[in-house]
């Protein structure tokens, strides 16, 4: 019979993220920074430079996608929408390369951490559109509203984190879209 290692709570777990965080807030920000903020002045400045040439005609819309109207305007909402959320996703998974790497004191740069999440950026968009369907499905519920957090918790973010972990593509990993 083989002792089982008991998994830590969520409590645990989130107060060793923050210590994880506060001691080492360079590695654990700066990869999902790097992608972000030029993501966003970028998002920002081809927003401004469609209202003021292609669209200079058509009011901008004040509640974002909800608030544009048909046709060019929404396309090219939707369109920066998925950039953006795209290239959020390799923020993320250079975040979570970053943060394994700090957690097994083995401190990666920028770099080294970018390259796995572009080079497995099909299996990120895959699972973060499954994670996201299955959001929405349960966010039409009440019970689906509280039972996110601790999906989240519990299901996604370590299935992320143990395929981000292996160097190959396991079958499991490729099965779950990671």
């Amino acid at each position: 019979m083989t002792d089982a290692v008991p998994r830590p709570g969520a409590g645990e777990t989130l107060r060793a993220a923050l210590a994880l965080m506060r001691d080492h807030p360079r590695e654990t920000m700066a990869p999902l920074a790097i992608v972000q903020v030029p993501l966003a002045i970028a998002a920002t400045l081809v927003t401004i430079l469609l209202y003021a040439t292609v669209f200079a005609g058509e009011p901008y819309p004040q509640r974002g996608l909800t608030g544009a109207s048909d046709g060019g305007p929404f396309a090219a909402f939707v369109l920066l929408a998925a950039v953006t959320v795209v290239l959020g996703l390799v923020g993320m998974g250079a975040t979570i390369v970053s943060v394994e790497a700090v957690a097994r004191g083995r401190p990666v740069g920028p770099r080294e951490a970018l390259d796995p999440a572009f080079t497995r950026l099909g299996g990120l968009v895959a699972l973060g559109g499954t994670l996201l369907v299955g959001a929405a499905v349960l966010a039409a519920t009440i019970v689906g509203l509280a039972a996110i957090p601790f999906l989240v918790l519990r299901i996604a973010l370590p299935r992320r984190r143990s395929c981000w972990k292996r160097r190959g593509r396991s079958r499991r990993c490729a099965a779950a879209g990671a």
